[in-house]
């Protein structure tokens, strides 16, 4: 099934636009351990996590490790691919955490 169809792939997507970023965290994390790791669809999945932590960790003031986070997001989601436009979830990401509203993918 392809990810656009696939509820497995859909919903953490619906968790994160509804600020549920540590249970998106946690269904993108179950989908990632399933896929070896190098994989692209892998990639884009540990890239979707961190920047859900990053979201979290900006919401709570740790700005230094969101901004980690974020760094490390850039290479695999950047490319986005599956439904997700990474660029542009990168850049509602950083605005969030300059004081912008709640990304959404």
């Amino acid at each position: 099934m392809p990810p656009e169809q696939d509820p497995l792939w859909l919903w953490p997507m619906d968790l994160f636009d509804q600020r549920f970023f540590w249970e998106a965290h946690e269904a993108w994390e179950g989908l990632w351990h399933q896929l070896p790791r190098q994989s692209p669809r892998a990639q884009l999945l540990q890239g979707l996590i961190q920047v859900s932590a990053a979201v979290l960790k900006s919401h709570l003031g740790q700005e230094r490790a969101a901004r980690s986070l974020i760094t490390a997001a850039r290479p695999r989601v950047g490319k986005g691919g599956w439904t997700i436009d990474g660029g542009r979830l990168l850049a509602r990401t950083e605005h969030f955490m300059k004081g912008g509203p709640w990304p959404l993918i």
